[in-house]
């Protein structure tokens, strides 16, 4: 994976849920952690639209449980 954008990746997960930048890991779990709304689910796949230029469906993200699950969404991105 392309370190840098890992981290921009991981920073978007940080602005849209309102967490600490380096608190979004691999493990990181959307309901438990992140507290997802469906409106954030929204923001973060107009987001991903702009920042990697990847189209997903709120329906993909909801149901993904760990940011482990959007990085192997985003693998062709992320190389």
């Amino acid at each position: 994976m392309n370190a840098e954008k890992l981290e921009q990746l991981n920073n978007l997960i940080a602005e849209v849920f309102e967490v600490e930048k380096g608190s979004v890991t691999p493990d990181t779990k959307f309901m438990e952690d992140l507290d997802s709304s469906s409106l954030k689910r929204m923001v973060i796949v107009a987001e991903l639209e702009e920042l990697c230029g990847v189209t997903l469906s709120a329906a993909k993200i909801k149901f993904m449980t760990t940011v482990s699950e959007l990085y192997e969404a985003l693998k062709d991105w992320l190389q």
